[in-house]
């Protein structure tokens, strides 16, 4: 008599997990996927983004900047004021740093240093003038989306402007203008469009924006006297322009022969009278 062979018991499948003991489903009921306990948790996102205006030191380090820097040590090593040792040392900081103010003190000990940082205490900004002239306006945004939109002429600058081209200009022009406060920032964004920025020579001008397909540049020279203001430029320039610039010598002279034009007309109306 043959043996007959009985398939082995197979183990129990786990019993499913619940959220609750009284979640168990009664007899006949359907059993649905198991629902997890804990789901994950949720955490803020993080973010780079700065908290509050940055000075001087903190603004980024562009490629530009490390490379200089970098060419510098190159420098110090080949004159012999610095071993390879400290040339690799200083190089991991370089390109390691993010900001100006971790950039700077790399080169500080040698001759060719050259400061990134322009620090200008808020004290040394010069006092603004509490009463307006008469016809004096002030404007706290210039905007224009297929159009143009400008503000020159004698008009109070807010502590925040912001300026919008999109597929249209705008000009700004504080050459004329009465600063309410010693800091300033303008919030520019173009979209195939440009903005234009004029400041006077006695400001102090920090750009830090950003030109996606487009260009967002700063032509201003540091001013060598103690500045009236400090000009914040800051935004975005996507297929578009942001340019911030010192008037000409060909538009110092037309307005030159303005003021003396409104002068002899201004002399002309005191002799009449």
């Amino acid at each position: 008599m043959t043996e007959q062979a009985f398939p082995e018991p197979q183990s129990a499948s786990p019993r499913p997990t619940y959220l609750r003991a009284t979640d168990a489903p009664e007899s006949g009921a359907v059993i649905g996927p198991e629902i997890p306990a804990t789901g994950p948790s949720l955490q803020k996102a993080p973010t780079s983004l700065p908290t509050t205006p940055p000075g001087p030191a903190g603004m980024r380090a562009s490629t530009a900047d490390r490379e200089r820097v970098a060419l510098v040590l190159q420098t110090a090593m080949a004159e012999g004021r610095i071993t390879a040792d400290e040339l690799s040392e200083r190089l991991g900081i370089v390109y390691q740093a993010k900001t100006l103010g971790e950039l700077e003190p790399v080169t500080r000990d040698l001759p060719a240093h050259r400061p990134l940082v322009t620090e200008v205490p808020r004290s040394a900004v010069a006092p603004q003038p509490q009463h307006m002239p008469a016809g004096t306006y002030t404007s706290s945004s210039a905007i224009a989306i297929m159009s143009g939109v400008e503000r020159k002429g004698m008009w109070a600058v807010p502590d925040t402007f912001t300026a919008v081209a999109v597929m249209g200009g705008a000009e700004i022009d504080l050459t004329e203008a009465i600063f309410t406060a010693g800091e300033v920032t303008i919030n520019a964004f173009a979209l195939c469009g440009g903005i234009e920025i004029k400041v006077p020579d006695d400001v102090l001008v920090q750009e830090d924006g950003i030109g996606i397909m487009g260009g967002f540049d700063s032509k201003v020279p540091p001013t060598g006297d103690l500045p009236r203001a400090i000009v914040k430029v800051r935004g975005l320039a996507l297929m578009g322009g942001v340019e911030v610039r010192r008037l000409s010598d060909k538009e110092r002279r037309k307005r030159v022969r303005k003021q003396e034009k409104q002068a002899l007309k201004q002399q002309r109306a005191d002799n009449d009278y």
